[in-house]
């Protein structure tokens, strides 16, 4: 579904279409990252000050490693975020598979700091060996991800220079 959305811009009325779900998606896409930031900066002070004492280097380096890609991530859900609502105007995102693209790229980055840096956090803590197992699995999320932004990139640059071009269009032909 698309809405449409009415301002005036220097006399003309401007007339622009959202399309919701890729709303949606930003709008879960920037909170999510911000969550995931908030816990990554938790759970790294936690295990700095807390739990340095009980812990071994290797323990401290598995957090250590896991606080930082989840940071990654999160901040690249947040660039995922923003990009979605910049694309957001103007054009039938859903047709060109920016929005899929963004889903998919919102999902993956957050499946993925759940299975490999979740992974990594328990492991350290409990020592329970099978859990490596699944950290891989998060890094495969991780490369879909960067995947599947790098799609949004390319078809939102070429949404981005489409529309320059029609608006200098339109201005020369005033």
């Amino acid at each position: 579904m698309t809405l449409e959305k009415h301002s005036i811009s220097a006399g003309n009325v401007i007339k622009a279409s959202y399309s919701e779900a890729q709303l949606r998606y930003s709008k879960l896409s920037l909170c999510s990252g911000v969550v995931f930031a908030l816990l990554g900066v938790a759970i790294g002070a936690f295990a700095a000050h807390g739990l340095k004492s009980s812990m071994s280097t290797y323990e401290m380096n598995l957090i250590e490693t896991a606080a930082r890609y989840q940071m990654y991530h999160a901040f690249a859900m947040i660039l995922v975020g923003l990009l979605g609502l910049m694309l957001s105007t103007g054009v039938n995102a859903n047709d060109l598979g920016i929005t899929k693209a963004l889903k998919c790229s919102c999902v993956t980055f957050a499946l993925g700091i759940v299975c490999f840096s979740a992974s990594l956090y328990i492991f350290a803590i409990s020592g329970v060996k099978w859990l490596v197992f699944i950290t891989p699995i998060g890094g495969l999320l991780f490369i879909l991800g960067w995947l599947a932004f790098l799609f949004m990139i390319i078809k939102g640059v070429h949404v981005l220079s489409s529309q320059t071009k029609a608006t200098k269009y339109e201005n020369d032909s005033r």
